[in-house]
């Protein structure tokens, strides 16, 4: 199964997932009676994860970005702040087909409840969260999912609003930002350029602007391998072989490593993951074989190893972002854009089990479908893969400037026959 997102927007975390509820003949004073649910929902996610309610400005005195929070101080300002960032569509459009429309960037995190056609007698809507990476991430987008069903699911058993706190005291729920990065990618493409080819998707370079298992090998290896194979064979083949290496990041959740209560369902509105560096060599010969999936799979596998058994490893994330972070302009003038990656590469971001993080019902509201990403911008293609009520989904999101769907669709094909292949299951 895959989705495609293409989108030219910001840089944006989605979220999509389906919600379904049975409602004998809805009537339209019944769906506003949803709306006010999870209206009120929403509004308590506001009280429980303040986080959810700010923005990043420029610091013009520190020269970084600063994240804004404006407290609760009346009624009048919490209901602006729900009209601003809840809000329905109703012209039957689907989740991922308004998502692929690029529809509008919005100033804070704002949740948009998309109802959709029903030939039965079941409410059906697809929600979609739209946020500014530097506000959430991907695994705390679906916990915050989870916990605005829990609240959706109890309103609608007691046929009232959420029960709400006082305002006024919510900011002492604000979660601490974690400044994390890994060591600058292209200051190492830069030294492996010198004496080894980079393996690239190809891209369309014209348009400029559209503005039996193996042993030890876990699910994300193999696919990660997979990744690294299939970009391999994407290259021109001439009569000789030759060496090519696959350079890629990761994305790792960092949350079991903090303290409570930020490892846990509390802090949802959070950035808490790491950008991992990785590569693997591998060879173009005219012959494929299991043994040398293999030869790619050990690397990636030692890899993940190594990251999981550093105890360092958490400890210097704050400061490898902070060595690879673009510093803002010093003259405060909007730049153009930047120049297109040439040697553009294939990520991976595995969300895991997704059960485990969004419960699939919540009372009478039945979930389906959750898909979380982050938009491309650059010609790079971004690949997530989950698992959802024991299916294995394997998507991607990609920048249709430089891609087509036909292409991106063929190089998931590609991943899972090699995976497939490589791990000796059937397809």
């Amino acid at each position: 199964m895959a989705h495609c997102c293409f989108t030219i927007s910001q840089l944006l975390r989605s979220l999509l997932v389906k919600a379904y509820l049975p409602v004998k003949d809805c009537s339209s004073s019944q769906e506003e009676g949803l709306r006010l649910r999870f209206a009120s929902a929403w509004i308590r996610m506001r009280y429980d994860h303040p986080t959810v309610a700010c923005r990043v400005e420029y610091d013009r005195n520190e020269k970084n970005g600063t994240k804004v929070y404006e407290t609760v101080t009346e009624p009048s300002s919490l209901q602006d702040w729900t009209d601003a960032t809840f809000q329905v569509i109703s012209t039957g459009i689907s989740g991922p087909e308004w998502c692929n429309s690029d529809p509008p960037v919005p100033a804070l995190p704002t949740l948009f409840l998309l109802k959709t056609s029903s030939e039965d007698a079941t409410f059906r809507a697809n929600l979609v969260l739209r946020a500014h990476h530097d506000i959430i991430d991907g695994i705390g987008t679906l916990v915050l999912f989870n916990n605005l069903f829990t609240h959706a699911a109890e309103a609608y058993a007691q046929r009232t609003s959420c029960c709400l706190p006082q305002s006024g005291g919510e900011w002492v729920n604000l979660s601490p930002p974690l400044r994390e990065r890994l060591q600058d990618i292209s200051r190492t493409n830069a030294l492996v350029k010198e004496n080894v080819e980079i393996a690239s998707p190809q891209f369309n370079k014209q348009n400029a602007f559209p503005g039996k298992h193996q042993p030890g090998l876990s699910v994300t290896h193999a696919y990660h391998a997979a990744i690294a194979a299939t970009v391999r064979d994407k290259q021109e083949r001439s009569t000789e072989g030759r060496n090519v290496r696959y350079i890629n990041y990761c994305l790792r959740n960092e949350r079991a490593y903090c303290q409570g209560p930020y490892s846990t369902s509390a802090h949802p509105v959070s950035v808490y993951y790491s950008v991992l560096h990785s590569d693997a060599q591998t060879a173009i010969t005219e012959s494929d074989t299991k043994s040398e999936f293999m030869n790619i799979a050990r690397p990636i596998r030692h890899f993940y190893l190594d990251i999981r058994d550093d105890n360092e490893h958490i400890s210097l994330v704050p400061a490898f972002w902070a060595m690879s972070t673009i510093p803002y302009p010093v003259d405060e003038i909007t730049h153009g854009i930047p120049a297109r990656n040439d040697t553009p590469s294939v990520s991976i971001s595995s969300m895991g089990i997704l059960d485990k993080v969004i419960r699939p019902e919540h009372g009478p509201f039945q979930l389906d479908d959750p898909w979380v990403t982050g938009e491309e911008l650059g010609t790079g293609i971004g690949l997530f893969l989950g698992t959802w009520k024991g299916r294995l989904a394997l998507s991607a999101a990609y920048n249709e400037a430089w891609h087509e769907k036909e292409e991106v669709l063929d190089f998931l094909e590609c991943c899972n026959r090699v995976t497939f292949l490589g791990l000796g299951v059937d397809e």
